[in-house]
């Protein structure tokens, strides 16, 4: 569809006539830009995330036993007005080559009682623990007394069980935490998947399953240092996965393979997560940064209503892949903040507090994991030292000033120098690299790659 003209996709289907007495749910794994969803004719929702999945409730519209029309319309608006982008994009010329529904939608049937969230979180050092957190929705009108179990398809853990009583039309979150004797861990060379299945039942009549797949593994910071499994560890990312051309999992897995003979071990997904690729990285124990559209434009070119969508797009992002090994940090934000705005820009401290403050959020939601703010520092501007938990630099030096790139830049880090952010790293808290491995101009020689080679890279012969 053209900028701000709307398509309509169809679809007829047949809903089974034991779906009657079930919670019907349609899940959109990606439609761009925004859209409305009408069954049989009722419009039963509308989402403008345009990135991530999203699920909606369509029960009320479902007619069980007959043939049902779904429709989606799909709305390619423009994501920059008068007044400022909107929504959370990434790359706002890379964001329009989605439009449309570029992946699948499905539906689910559920009881009445059903599992609607998890979290799984896995604890190594001390004591290995695995801890369950569930939410149950009753969408009854009766009081249901239910049994909640868990265990591992491998069979080697399992839940202590538990007895709980549902209001009527109510939701309920359930805890479930157990130590577990020498777990399989999840590691890059050795990515153990297990798959731990969740049972609620009522007078031994199964309600509802849920298998949740998860990795046995621990990312923790310590001082300046990131432990996995408490051994430390440097992501080598490269910085940007070219998204069109691996959605696939072959094509990943090459992708993959030939990024691991350089020496990398994980990916940035730049411009925006992908719930389909960080699948994948779980499968090959690649490390993954997932990064937030909140990208270009910079925070002071957005409209009044965009920090609501950009704030509920990351808790989003969050809670959707909060539950994959491969997820090593979050990314709130790429060149957003003050030190890519204009120099002492009026709205450039509130734009700094505003990121600190969802870092904080998106560390409640997953007390897991850290965050960092790719190309921002630490959130404390140009020259100064800032709240967030991590340093971010862009690159390890600065790739438009060529007269910078000599071969004794590249101890800086470790030196004390000071790089075109002004910030020296003081070793209190982890560094991460943004873009500093993106190949076209990060590590091209010679001024590139002497960073990494020192005076080699100037040598013909090498």
């Amino acid at each position: 569809a053209r900028a701000d003209q709307r398509a309509w996709f169809f679809r007829d289907i047949e809903i089974p006539a034991d779906w009657a007495s079930k919670r019907v749910i349609i899940n959109c794994e990606r439609v761009t830009d925004q859209c409305d969803i009408l069954v049989n004719g009722q419009a039963v929702g509308h989402s403008d995330e345009g990135i991530l999945p999203f699920s909606m409730d369509i029960t009320d519209a479902i007619k069980a036993g007959q043939q049902n029309r779904i429709a989606i319309g799909v709305l390619s608006s423009r994501v920059a007005g008068v007044d400022g982008t909107h929504q959370p994009v990434g790359w706002t010329w890379f964001y329009q080559q989605f439009n449309g529904i570029p992946l699948p939608v499905h539906l689910e049937a559920h009881d009445n009682v059903y599992i609607s969230d998890v979290l799984v979180q896995t604890t190594l050092h001390d004591q290995p623990r695995l801890t369950t957190q569930l939410t149950i929705n009753n969408t009854t009108d009766q009081t249901r007394q239910i049994t909640i179990a868990a265990k591992t398809h491998e069979g080697q853990f399992q839940h202590t069980s538990q007895t709980h009583v549902l209001e009527p039309n109510s939701q309920k979150h359930i805890t479930l935490s157990d130590a577990w004797d020498n777990p399989m861990l999840w590691w890059p060379h050795d990515p153990y998947l297990y798959h731990l299945q969740i049972s609620v039942t009522q007078n031994s009549q199964t309600l509802d399953r849920y298998v949740q797949r998860m990795g046995f593994r621990e990312i923790r910071v310590v001082g300046s240092q990131m432990l996995l499994n408490d051994v430390p560890f440097m992501h080598r990312r490269n910085s940007i996965i070219p998204y069109l051309s691996t959605m696939q999992s072959q094509t990943f897995a090459s992708t993959v393979k030939t990024l691991r003979s350089f020496g990398y071990v994980g990916s940035r997904l730049h411009g925006g997560p992908s719930l389909r690729l960080v699948s994948m990285a779980d499968e090959m124990g690649w490390l993954i940064s997932p990064e937030s559209a909140i990208n270009e434009p910079r925070g002071h070119d957005v409209a009044d209503d965009y920090w609501p969508r950009a704030r509920r797009h990351a808790i989003e992002m969050t809670r959707l892949l909060r539950n994959h090994p491969s997820v090593a940090y979050w990314v709130l934000c790429n060149e957003f903040g003050s030190n890519y705005m204009p120099q002492n820009h009026r709205k450039g401290a509130w734009v700094d507090r505003w990121l600190n403050e969802l870092g904080k959020d998106v560390m409640q939601l997953d007390p897991t994991r850290t965050v960092t703010f790719d190309g921002e520092n630490d959130l404390g501007g140009r020259g100064h030292a800032g709240p967030a938990p991590t340093l971010n630099f862009h690159y390890a030096w600065q790739p438009f000033k060529i007269d910078n790139m000599i071969p004794t830049t590249r101890n800086w880090l470790l030196e004390g120098g000071l790089p075109w952010q002004a910030i020296a790293w003081d070793h209190s808290k982890p560094i991460m690299l943004g873009e500093d491995m993106y190949d076209p101009y990060c590590i091209r020689s010679p001024y590139g790659s002497s960073q990494w080679g020192g005076n080699q890279a100037y040598d013909p012969a090498t």
